[in-house]
């Protein structure tokens, strides 16, 4: 899993993972882990400590945000090496194009939100997700976020800001 993984960041599969991350400005890139002001650190157990100079505090939403992110992105690159291994064995060297992994990429994040949000609705009862978790963990990943209202988890049409320019220039 961790070749698989690994892989697929070399050759770019990994670039789109970054855009809400970044986006919510947790600070995972190379030049914001060698900072020692204000950083993030993934410990072992896939947690997420803010190092500011002596002290330490975890990041709750942020933790969930990252979990979210590997974990669907994992199974992505699954899926992917699936169609690629099995159904197109017979074709030397055929390879998903970067839009194609960019475009189903997006489509799974903005479909995990959408389950998120749905899960939030009171017909679960006391196995609903909290709003706030949710509100939490997403929030400075949706697209034209300060236009939604302050609970926008009751609302349709909210998606994973990406910007795919930054992306497309940076893959390039």
């Amino acid at each position: 899993m961790c070749t698989a993984l690994t892989d697929a960041a070399n050759s770019g599969q990994g670039h789109q993972m970054q855009s809400p991350w970044t986006k919510n400005d947790m600070g995972t890139s190379q030049e914001d882990m060698g900072q020692e002001e204000t950083s993030m650190e993934v410990t072992d157990h896939g947690g997420c400590t803010d190092r500011s100079r002596h002290t330490k505090h975890r990041r709750h939403y942020a933790e969930r945000l990252w979990r979210i992110i590997i974990s669907e992105s994992a199974f992505l690159i699954w899926k992917l090496r699936c169609e690629r291994v099995i159904g197109h064995s017979e074709e030397e060297g055929w390879k998903h194009s970067k839009t194609a992994i960019r475009g189903r990429w997006t489509h799974m994040i903005n479909d995990r939100l959408h389950k998120e949000m749905d899960m939030t609705h009171r017909r679960f009862g006391r196995k609903a997700l909290k709003r706030e978790t949710v509100l939490g963990t997403w929030n400075g990943t949706l697209s034209d976020e300060l236009a939604l209202p302050e609970d926008w988890t009751a609302c349709r049409g909210v998606l994973v800001g990406i910007n795919t320019a930054r992306t497309e220039r940076d893959a390039g």
